[in-house]
């Protein structure tokens, strides 16, 4: 089985960033050998290297999935960013607190007084949920075909007490996300799209909600 070290990730997942061309390639080299090791072990079904510049891409390597049939990466190929996106709405919240319109350690429930904790004098700030450390686990109640992702993400903290401990929580970030729209009135894509994305340049990147 592979074993990820902070090398390897690093090789994976930097390193493709600055390697573009010339005095690169050597470092463009070791990322693809890294990548192809990760394929062969089955971390990753594949990849795709792009040049900075003029849109050009490397061939890329691996499956686009396994299953139901394997099917070939292409330079086309779509990726699911997935929790990659917890990046713009903690991006958003910094904004947000340069301009002082967020208190990092205000209740969260300053911001969202409709949370069930809002009733009981709740201690847990807007850095803890930054940090991970505000007692929520990262169960997955929204599961539940009888609830909304909205009605379950508003449920009681979960089995841990604040600051006792860090446990990675996606309820967290998604508060996160709640208190960015109640403080801007805009929907966080659209926030983020005007604030992040525009001024970056990243004219393609969009937020399925």
């Amino acid at each position: 089985m592979y074993k990820l070290t902070r090398r390897s990730f690093m090789a994976g997942t930097l390193l493709p960033c600055c390697c573009t061309v010339g005095k690169f390639a050597p470092q463009r080299a070791a990322a693809t050998a890294e990548a192809q090791e990760q394929i062969d072990s089955r971390m990753i079904a594949g990849a795709v290297f792009a040049r900075g510049g003029r849109g050009r891409s490397d061939p890329a390597l691996g499956l686009q999935c396994w299953k139901p049939r394997q099917l070939p990466m292409t330079a086309e190929s779509k990726f699911d960013l997935a929790s990659v996106g917890k990046l713009f709405t903690a991006s958003a919240c910094v904004l947000l607190v340069c301009e002082g319109k967020l208190d990092p350690d205000a209740p969260f429930t300053k911001y969202l007084p409709e949370h069930v904790l809002a009733k009981e004098a709740c201690a847990i700030t807007v850095r803890d949920l930054a940090t991970h450390s505000g007692g929520f686990s990262n169960a997955k109640p929204y599961e539940n075909p009888d609830m909304t992702v909205f009605q379950a993400s508003f449920s009681p903290s979960g089995p841990c007490v604040r600051g006792e401990a860090f446990e990675y929580a996606c309820s967290n970030l998604s508060f996160s996300g709640k208190i960015v729209e109640r403080i801007t009135g805009e929907r966080l894509d659209v926030f983020c799209r005007r604030t992040i994305w525009r001024p970056l340049g990243m004219t393609h990147t969009s937020w399925d909600r």
